[in-house]
C-alpha cells in the first residue's frame, strides 16, 4: 500500500481529481489485508481485492498531467460505483491501481530545473513528490488573516503536520529527520483551487478561500520560479525520502532540522 495508489479516471484512462469533482473528497477508504472498502454516503459499500486485481487485470496505461503511467483497472463493479456517485454512466469513471513498483516519471518542466528531483523522489499518483509536511503554526497564521475561516489542516492533505515551529519557518529549510527518517525538502507546495473547497462537506468557499488570502502574502518572490507557477501560493513543502526505505515514523516523534 502507497500513498495516492490509486485514482479515478475517466474511461480513457486520464486522471480525475476533485478540482472539478469534489465528491471524491468524501470518499472514504479502508482496508484490511489486500481487500480495499470505499465509502460514501449517499452510496452502498464498495469492495475489492486488490491482489485479484494484480492477478487477473493486464497493465494498461493511464495519463497523469500529459505523462503515462502504468495502471491495472479495478473492474466494472469499480466502474459502475463511481460512475453512478460522480453522475456520469454514459461515459463510465475507472478506479485503476498503480501497476510498477518504480516511481512515475514527472512531464518535464521548468520547475525541475530548478529543484533537485531525483529519479526516485516523484511517488505514483501525487503531483510532485511522494511526501508533503505542513507547519500547523503556518496554518493558525492563515486562519487569523481569514474571519469567520473553518479553514483546518485538512484543506492541505498533508502526510506529516508538525508541531512547535514558527509560522513559515519551514522556508528556510533543507532537511528534516522524523524519528529516525531522513527527508530532503524539494520545493514549496504551490497551492491550487481544491484548498478551496471544504473537505467535510465537498462544498467549494463562495470567496476562493483560503487561496485567496494566501495570495496576499504567500507567492514565491523568485520571477523563474513564478514564470512557472504563476500565481499559485506556497504552503507546506514536498519532500523526499533520504534514508533507506523501510524506515518507521510514529506520531509525536521529535522532528528535527537542518
Amino acid at each position: 500500500m502507497r500513498d495516492r495508489f490509486l485514482m479515478v479516471t475517466d474511461s480513457n484512462y486520464h486522471f480525475l481529481t476533485a478540482r472539478k469533482h469534489p465528491k471524491l473528497l468524501l470518499v472514504h477508504s479502508s482496508f484490511e489485508k489486500s481487500i480495499l472498502t470505499l465509502k460514501h454516503k449517499d452510496m452502498e459499500p464498495l469492495r475489492i481485492n486488490l491482489d485479484e486485481v494484480i492477478e487477473l487485470q493486464k497493465p494498461k496505461y493511464g495519463d497523469v498531467w500529459g505523462t503515462k503511467v502504468p495502471i491495472h483497472d479495478c473492474g466494472w463493479a469499480a466502474s459502475d460505483w463511481f460512475s453512478r456517485l460522480l453522475g456520469s454512466t454514459e461515459n463510465p469513471m475507472k478506479l485503476v491501481l498503480y501497476a510498477s513498483k518504480k516511481s512515475r516519471k514527472l512531464a518535464q518542466s521548468h520547475l525541475q530545473n530548478i529543484y533537485n528531483f531525483g529519479s526516485e523522489d516523484t511517488g505514483v499518483f501525487s503531483d510532485d513528490t511522494t511526501y508533503n509536511l505542513i507547519n500547523e503554526a503556518s496554518v493558525n497564521d492563515l486562519k487569523q488573516k481569514v474571519p469567520n475561516s473553518d479553514i483546518s489542516i485538512r484543506n492541505f492533505r498533508p502526510n506529516f503536520v508538525l508541531t512547535g515551529a514558527k509560522p513559515f519557518e519551514e522556508d528556510n529549510w533543507r532537511f528534516i529527520k522524523i524519528g529516525s527518517v531522513v527527508f530532503e525538502i524539494i520545493m514549496p507546495c504551490f497551492r491550487c483551487v481544491l484548498t478551496t473547497i471544504n473537505p467535510e462537506t465537498g462544498v467549494h468557499d463562495t470567496n476562493s478561500e483560503p487561496l485567496e488570502t494566501l495570495r496576499s502574502y504567500r507567492l514565491h518572490e523568485d520571477p523563474q520560479i513564478r514564470k512557472s507557477i504563476g500565481n499559485s501560493p506556497r504552503m507546506g513543502v514536498q519532500m523526499a525520502l533520504r534514508s533507506p526505505p523501510g524506515g518507521t515514523v510514529n506520531l509525536n516523534d521529535p522532528i528535527y532540522i537542518a
